[in-house]
């Protein structure tokens, strides 16, 4: 037996780490996914943010220790403590995961990467479903970190588990809302101008959805709660389409196009008519094809002279 037989053997037979199975599972899984987490884990924004929910937290739980009335026996302390920490969490989920979906996809068309990435192996829907799932995970985490003043509400009395997993249902729906806006918006932000712009109306948005996710809990934790699933139902039928059309525009604007397999687009003119094919990004390619006789707007390259070394022989005696 060989040495290359006996290590192959030995490998064979020596069993798979499964620490080492499970670091992998990310890069074959989804590599964006890796790399958005880890560029929001290091990001300024996601430790700030996180701290002051926690502080906001403490503050909150210790003014409701000192407040008379909330020590004593009524019947809806339960409720308005839920009430309070979920309108808490509703602020980082509808601004702060939005913003920072928002920096991810623009800075795929400031930094120029979205190039790059289309002479990678990755696929479109790698590239979107990464900035998606990295926005779950961020809200995840603000999600986790209010789930000990929840729990602590409940054991309160005066609220049901029926409306506390209203609310958070509502608080999930609303997020995802705002984070397809803000990964839509970021995704469409091609400069400086329209960066600004674009992250004015992320904002925005995030902070209407607030609003509206906070009077919705408000209902669900009011005496009328039970009642209010008819309005809830029409809220989803509003944003549920919404939803969809957001991430197809968003997947539109990341589109990653390979330069090899598609070096050139067609371009119409006003009459719907192809006009002519212009090169995509830094297409290998020197000559673009001609359809119907229509000529390319780009001239092809002129043929490369190859010298042999016969040739130089005769170009010497000529010379001489």
């Amino acid at each position: 037996m060989t040495a290359a037989a006996a290590t192959a053997n030995n490998s064979a037979a020596t069993p798979t780490d499964p620490l080492d199975v499970l670091e992998d599972f990310g890069d074959k899984w989804n590599p964006m996914v890796v790399r958005e987490v880890r560029r929001m884990l290091k990001s300024p924004s996601f430790g700030v943010s996180y701290i002051l929910l926690t502080l906001a937290c403490l503050a909150a739980a210790y003014l409701f220790t000192l407040d008379p009335s909330f020590t004593s026996e009524t019947d809806d302390r339960g409720s308005v403590f839920c009430q309070v920490f979920l309108g808490l969490l509703t602020i980082p989920v509808m601004i702060v995961v939005p913003l920072s979906l928002f920096s991810s996809a623009s800075q795929e068309h400031t930094e120029y990467t979205l190039e790059m990435l289309s002479v990678t192996t990755l696929r479109t829907e790698q590239l979107i479903w990464g900035f998606s799932w990295c926005g779950v995970a961020h809200a995840g985490v603000y999600f986790c970190s209010l789930g000990p003043y929840i729990c602590f509400g409940y054991l309160l009395g005066g609220v049901g588990l029926f409306q506390i997993i209203a609310g958070i249902l509502c608080v999930a729906s609303m997020g995802i809302a705002a984070g397809i806006w803000g990964l839509m918006l970021g995704a469409c932000s091609k400069g400086p101008i329209s960066r600004n712009i674009f992250g004015g109306l992320s904002v925005l948005g995030g902070l209407g959805l607030a609003v509206l996710t906070m009077s919705l809990n408000g209902l669900f934790f009011s005496p009328i709660g039970e009642s209010a699933w008819e309005g809830i139902l029409c809220v989803l039928a509003v944003q549920v389409p919404a939803c969809f059309l957001m991430f197809g525009i968003a997947r539109q604007q990341l589109l990653l196009n390979d330069p090899y397999m598609k070096p050139y687009r067609v371009v119409l003119d006003a009459d719907g008519n192809v006009s002519h094919f212009a090169h995509r990004f830094n297409a290998p390619y020197d000559r673009v094809p001609e359809l119907h006789g229509i000529q390319p707007s780009v001239q092809p390259a002129p043929p490369i002279q190859t010298t042999t070394l016969k040739g130089v022989e005769e170009n010497e005696v000529k010379a001489e």
